[in-house]
């Protein structure tokens, strides 16, 4: 910042006062020849576009930096959100935010080395003025504030622009939406024709025209704006030339040089007025990015960074404990507020616990309980006897491996880095029958592009490759034909087990309750009265 204010300020302020006063100088009645002026002048060219150049480099690279930051520290407060608040927010916003709201901060950022130029050729060009007549140099000064603040006095205090950003805004989070639907929802858009038309036209083409129309007007009130700062100092300057001059003793010299300096700074000063509205779309996308909660200041504090750690050791005789927990949330089957809990429940090391209830009875908030994705409203979990809390949370969600209903699927195994991980790869899929369709060539699938049943075993052999203490399986063999269902409770589950692996399994599928050690029933939030005990 210290180069880029030298040097932007040598050429802005100094270069352009002294070009000035060259030309100026040339331009003087009755005055010799100066062979040296077009050497100095046409040095004093270079100099000024060397050092803008650099200046400009400088803060641009500046700005770009910050932008990458942005972007990066948004993301990364993004992954460390609740997910209570992610689920909340939707994908969509949360789509309009990384793409609009940052892309409309790096606008404003990428018009600071222009207004940083500008306003040191203002500042030099003022300076000649103020040489060459102090009270010419006041009597313009008063002028432009005046304009100024009668400029931003109606863009500002009447909020002309402020409700149409807003309204632009809001317009994205809407069209995000629509096209969330559009892509996948399009099986059903293509089956159902007047579906698709309505769609299409309520949904589709009404936020479009709305937002064609706001930012039309939005524009069109911006570019308004825009031109009266562009003619601002013409006003001004005419105002001086037919008004004021007359009244004043000014040389027909020091006028000249004058008007030259106005005519020098004018698409700089405009550049410098129209700052503002440039800007105020970045304040709303900031405004939006606050009001999702996300901040942008705070670091992310990594899990090797908590200061608190887990017991290697069990100190109670339960891996898992639950003691009174209670969670709220919104139930779409009745559209009222679901309570899960008090829940009392104990897992043990190395236990297959099936997790059994109705459609709606609590069954996978139990599991995002349970693997820490969701913070209690009430009582606490333990981790071989120790209180799972905020300092150590992060830590207790790794040592589990899930697969829920709603998975979303990898096209690389992040995060496992095993020299042999390719190899178990292989094996696995060669189980799971995908050998033929799927290859993996250093820890990335060849496509993922498979149907649902296909992409769950995808997303179980990630799980197997993980290899943690507790496996969570949410329906896993919901979506898959009897021979595979046969593998996954008869092969898969014994295995881990045999591991020393902790197993929970959310299934509707009675007929394999006899390989589970326990089961557990949840009717409307609440644990039914005493676990069964399978038959082994």
């Amino acid at each position: 910042m210290i180069a880029a204010a030298v040097t932007g300020a040598v050429a802005g302020s100094g270069c352009s006062a002294l070009i000035i006063a060259l030309i100026h100088r040339q331009l003087r009645q009755n005055a010799p020849p100066e062979p040296y002026l077009p050497l100095i002048f046409g040095l004093f060219i270079m100099v000024y576009y060397v050092l803008s150049s650099y200046s400009e480099y400088i803060l641009l690279s500046l700005s770009q930096e910050e932008l990458c930051r942005i972007r990066l520290s948004f993301s990364q407060r993004v992954m460390e959100l609740p997910l209570k608040r992610i689920e909340e927010i939707g994908g969509p916003d949360l789509m309009a935010s990384l793409t609009n709201d940052v892309e409309k901060i790096a606008a404003s950022l990428r018009q600071i080395p222009t207004i940083f130029l500008s306003g040191s050729m203002i500042l030099g060009a003022g300076l000649y003025v103020a040489w060459l007549s102090w009270p010419l140099f006041l009597i313009t000064l008063a002028l432009l504030s005046c304009g100024v603040y009668l400029y931003r006095l109606p863009l500002y205090k009447l909020s002309l622009l402020q409700r149409y950003w807003i309204r632009l805004r809001d317009g994205w989070d809407d069209l995000f939406r629509h096209l969330h639907a559009l892509t996948h929802g399009t099986k059903e858009l293509l089956i159902h024709r007047q579906r698709r038309e309505m769609f299409f036209d309520i949904c589709l083409r009404k936020t479009c025209v709305q937002l064609r129309d706001d930012a039309v007007r939005g524009k069109t009130i911006q570019n308004l704006f825009f031109r009266v700062g562009d003619t601002l100092y013409l006003i001004v300057l005419g105002l001086i030339l037919f008004i004021i001059v007359p009244w004043m003793n000014i040389g027909h010299d020091i006028l000249t040089g004058y008007v030259m300096a106005g005519l020098f700074i004018m698409s700089p000063l405009a550049s410098l007025l129209n700052f503002g509205p440039n800007f105020g779309e970045a304040v709303i996308a900031l405004e939006k990015l606050k009001a999702l909660g996300v901040p942008l200041k705070e670091e992310a504090r990594r899990p090797d960074q908590l200061p608190i750690r887990l017991a290697a050791e069990a100190k109670t005789e339960a891996l898992i404990r639950m003691d009174d927990v209670t969670y709220h949330y919104h139930r779409e089957i009745d559209d009222d507020m679901f309570r899960l809990g008090p829940i009392n429940l104990e897992i043990h090391e190395g236990e297959t616990t099936f997790i059994v209830g109705g459609n709606g009875s609590g069954k996978t908030t139990l599991l995002k309980l349970l693997c820490g994705l969701y913070i209690p409203e009430a009582g606490s979990i333990s981790w071989r006897g120790q209180e799972i809390t905020d300092e150590n949370r992060e830590i207790y969600r790794q040592f589990f491996s899930v697969v829920f209903s709603d998975f979303y699927l990898f096209d690389n195994l992040f995060g496992l880095e095993s020299f042999s991980r390719d190899h178990k790869a292989l094996a696995y899929l060669q189980r799971l029958h995908l050998d033929r369709k799927v290859t993996i060539t250093n820890g990335e699938f060849s496509t993922v592009d498979l149907s649902h049943g296909q992409r769950k075993r995808l997303a179980l052999l990630t799980a197997y490759l993980e290899d943690r203490p507790v496996y969570i399986f949410d329906e896993w063999a919901a979506d898959q034909d009897p021979l595979f269902k046969s593998v996954f409770y008869r092969e898969l589950l014994p295995e881990l087990k045999a591991q020393g692996k902790t197993l929970l399994v959310i299934t509707h599928d009675d007929t394999w309750y006899g390989m589970a050690d326990r089961i557990v029933k949840l009717r409307d939030g609440q644990l039914a009265d005493g676990d069964e005990k399978a038959d082994a």
